[in-house]
């Protein structure tokens, strides 16, 4: 059995299985009740937008106008947010699950087709994105307003949870509606006019209304007004708010997960265990047949007395969605040790947590979960809490073979298998390496190899012992200035979770070391001392042992982090940096894309019009005329407008075209050796490439052979 959130086009959210639908007494938790103060309680989260936007989609808040279609001596209620259309209604809509659907047809000539149609869209899962079909009931209801009689029809669009499970179809300003009614020729009636509407599809956008009786000439939102008070004072309608959030189903039928605490007894009905016989475990002689729940075979579990009168009674044998216990489990982190209550007073001093770091694919599971059952257990008084997690960081699934990496679809690589082969270390630096965080991670053999490789390198690096000069020399200058940037750009990227971008550096910094040849010592032993420390967070086993081994005293991961030192950080240095390293990235995507191997890769600088205009608008001009009074840049006519018009909103910081060549020329041995095939640096002007047209300053145009 699951929840509605644990249910994902029609399959159950971690194994993929088809859902079967099934009668059956359960049991929920309000979680409704909270509706409004969930979604109030988004806007004060340190969320990302789109986890925060799911739950509000989740809670689902509609207000609008309840409507009472007449179907005899019975009323159907309809709910809608644009009373505003109610002149164009043309159709009416029923959910196959509404207690209608069938009872319509019944005894007439449609009953068959009624009843073959609802168990079909059952057994599909009917709902959104779904081919619009439908069948007519044979019955009609009056329109409250015209008196005219409306066609009902059941159709596999209308949900059940959403509103009262009746749609109030208007094909003229609804797109669902529109094709719904050109599918079953419907008569399609527009009744608001809206001004650029798109020939040959629903109008949906606000406008005046036309054909609509005494509020014809009304702006939509007045009209909506007008008419629900209309509806409210004459009795055939209500404003209303509707939600599409739905109470939350615990009950399942297995043996793992706790038992729900009731039993039933034939005199005293439903009656909970007495708090001194909780909790209620699991028998542990359950037998495992793979067929039924086993607590409904074992006699111990299932018979005891009633607790009221003594009499023979049932245990409940449904035990508790899991979610149940992963939504307060981080209150008893907090208060390990209390042997009287799920978790005492200090509790309170830790929550709600700072930073939680999980999967977005529990944005409308556990995290909604966890955030309803706090506020539960503040007002059973048990905390003081709102809210279970104040900042929140969604991670990226691992992704191999096209599907996520998961036990149940059977594409785990074995942790041990890697250790044994790798170390761990290794998987650890992959991981973290290959992908952002936040994004989708593509698990490949030949990338933990990768990492592999490098780790290898910096152990090569940190055990050699070359006899270092005392002297200094300006590269030595350049060297501790990359050490300290590194430092800086590291801590950032930890402080951001750019993992991904931290790894990068002390890759740079290990290939600056690897060619740092006649080293001054110490700067050389700054050097490894500091990529042993910055690489420790993400490979600690394999830093710890080169750290002893180069005669380092005590453990390298409680030593204090360093710190960058202001004079070694020259702007201009870092700005040579972070352009070769934006270089390398875009070298890396066009490879990507390319899907091969390069032979040889071509570098091209921007033309000398384009760097003035750059050093133009650094020195302070904000406007496209500003630019074109100067003549290098107005002889190149409608292509320095774009670029003038891009640049003043981007404002990248470029260096000067000398200084930029000569960058790229300085990497040239590690663009080479990262890319395995030669690597050459062209003037725009040298070259008739399209790709040399396109180079900017700061960004050079790539052309991969």
């Amino acid at each position: 059995m699951l929840a509605n959130e644990q249910v994902v086009e029609g399959k159950c959210w971690r194994c993929t299985s088809p859902v079967e639908w099934k009668e059956l007494e359960q049991w929920f938790f309000r979680i409704t009740k909270y509706a409004d103060e969930l979604l109030a309680g988004l806007e004060q989260l340190d969320w990302p937008d789109h986890v925060k936007a799911m739950q509000r989609n989740w809670i689902g808040k509609s207000q609008g106008l309840e409507v009472l279609f007449s179907l005899g001596k019975q009323s159907l209620p309809v709910f809608t947010t644009r009373p505003d259309t109610l002149y164009g209604v043309s159709f009416l809509a029923l959910s196959p699950d509404h207690p209608l659907a069938s009872a319509l047809a019944a005894g007439t000539t449609q009953e068959d087709k009624v009843t073959a149609f609802i168990r079909a869209a059952q057994r599909d899962k009917y709902g959104e994105g779904k081919e619009k079909k439908g069948v007519f009931t044979g019955k009609h209801a009056l329109h409250p307003l015209t008196k005219e009689p409306i066609p009902l029809y059941i159709a596999n669009f209308v949900l059940m949870e959403y509103g009262t499970g009746v749609v109030m179809g208007v094909p003229a300003h609804d797109q669902r509606d529109f094709e719904f009614a050109q599918a079953a020729k419907l008569p399609i009636k527009p009744v608001i006019r809206v001004e650029g509407a798109p020939q040959g599809k629903a109008a949906t956008g606000e406008g005046v209304l036309v054909d609509s009786g005494k509020f014809s000439g009304m702006p939509s939102q007045k009209a909506r007004e007008a008419i629900a008070a209309t509806a409210e004072r004459q009795g055939w309608g209500k404003r209303t708010t509707h939600y599409r959030i739905r109470d939350w189903l615990i009950s399942r039928q297995r043996y793992w997960g706790t038992p729900i605490p009731v039993v039933y007894c034939g005199s005293c009905g439903i009656v909970p265990v007495p708090e001194q016989e909780l909790p209620v475990l699991l028998p542990e002689e359950a037998k495992f047949t793979g067929e039924g729940n086993p607590l409904e075979n074992s006699e111990r579990f299932l018979r005891r007395e009633c607790p009221r009168c003594g009499a023979s009674a049932r245990r409940e044998t449904d035990t508790m969605d899991t979610f149940v216990d992963s939504s307060w489990y981080f209150f008893r982190y907090c208060s390990p040790r209390e042997g009287q209550k799920p978790f005492g007073e200090e509790a309170a001093r830790w929550l709600p947590v700072d930073k939680y770091i999980g999967g977005v694919e529990h944005a409308i599971l556990h995290l909604l979960y966890a955030r309803f059952f706090t506020k539960a257990l503040r007002d059973l008084g048990l905390s003081q809490v709102g809210e279970p997690v104040s900042g929140l960081f969604t991670q990226g699934m691992v992704i191999k073979d096209g599907a996520k990496m998961s036990k149940s679809v059977g594409n785990v690589v074995s942790q041990d298998e890697i250790s044994d082969r790798f170390g761990i270390d290794t998987a650890r630096l992959f991981l973290l390496f290959l992908a952002a965080p936040e994004k989708e991670l593509e698990w490949s053999d030949q990338g933990v190899q990768g990492s592999y490789r490098f780790l290898k390198r910096v152990q090569a690096l940190c055990l050699q012992q070359p006899k270092g000069r005392s002297n200094r020399e300006g590269r030595d200058s350049l060297l501790q200035g990359k050490v300290h940037r590194t430092i800086k750009k590291v801590t950032e990227a930890l402080e951001g979770f750019r993992f991904n971008a931290a790894v990068a550096e002390l890759m740079g910094l290990a290939g600056e070391l690897q060619k740092y040849a006649s080293p001054n010592q110490q700067v050389w032993d700054e050097g490894i001392t500091t990529l042993l420390t910055l690489l420790s967070p993400f490979c600690p086993h394999l830093c710890e042992e080169l750290w002893e081994q180069r005669g380092g005293k005590g453990f390298l991961s409680v030593r204090k982090w360093p710190s960058p030192a202001k004079e070694h950080l020259d702007p201009k240095l870092e700005l040579q940096e972070a352009f070769v390293q934006r270089a390398i990235e875009d070298i890396r995507n066009v490879v990507r894309l390319l899907g091969k191997k390069p032979r040889k890769i071509a570098l091209y600088l921007a033309p000398e019009w384009k760097f003035v205009l750059h050093q133009e608008i650094s020195r302070g001009v904000t406007t496209v005329p500003e630019l074109m009074r100067n003549p290098a840049i107005r002889k190149e006519g409608k292509a320095a407008v774009q670029l003038a018009e891009r640049l003043l909103k981007e404002r990248v910081l470029a260096l000067a075209p000398g200084e930029e060549e000569q960058a790229l020329r300085d990497a040239l041995p590690a663009l080479e050796q990262e890319f395995g095939c030669p690597v050459e640096v062209v003037p725009a002007l040298q070259s008739r490439s399209p790709r040399a047209g396109k180079a900017e300053p700061g960004k050079p145009g790539i052309e991969v052979f």
